[in-house]
């Protein structure tokens, strides 16, 4: 099965998120969800806050992605350890304060690739993280910013791109009229 991206004329190619579904408990209380562990081995989505307003994707028009001020800066280094279970930790973050994306620039791919095989690899549910930057504080962080940092680059990549056809097009409605006033 493959997944479909939906094109409009002022939107991004946009993907379906992937959902975990929860199982609630039958009985009198119907919001009260299953007791069961959660296998944290696949995506946990991310939260709504963070998808509504620290991701400039889902559906909006093409100059959102010049409107959105929320980046995060570009890549920053790391140290990359052999054993990453050291860093891995099964106690959630508490008081997430989002703002912390904008200070943390992504790690490269490849460390998010080995952080993610980590996690999946535990042998205990894991609920966050350490960053170690090759300058400044170790940062503790929730397992579901490993895909924030996945969706953002995604976004800054679409950023990129468009911006390279603006100054595409630019650079060729200035041909077209140096053309017309020789022709």
């Amino acid at each position: 099965m493959s997944k479909s991206i939906v094109f409009g004329p002022d939107y991004l190619p946009i993907q379906s998120p992937c959902a975990i579904p929860v199982t609630p408990i039958p009985g009198p209380h119907p919001h009260t969800m299953s007791s069961e562990v959660i296998d944290l081995t696949i995506e946990i989505p991310l939260p709504e806050d963070i998808k509504q307003d620290w991701i400039p994707l889902d559906g909006q028009s093409v100059p959102h992605l010049f409107q959105f001020t929320n980046y995060p800066p570009q890549h920053m280094l790391y140290h990359n350890y052999n054993d990453l279970s050291q860093q891995l930790h099964g106690e959630e973050v508490i008081n997430f304060q989002p703002h912390t994306l904008l200070r943390l620039g992504p790690p490269s791919l490849q460390l998010s690739d080995r952080y993610q095989a980590a996690i999946k690899a535990a042998s205990y549910p894991i609920h966050s993280f350490t960053l170690v930057p090759i300058s400044g504080h170790p940062a503790r962080l929730p397992i579901w910013v490993l895909d924030y940092w996945r969706e953002i680059r995604r976004a800054m990549g679409y950023r990129h791109d468009w911006k390279g056809a603006l100054v595409w097009l630019r650079g060729f409605s200035r041909l077209v009229s140096i053309a017309k006033v020789y022709y």
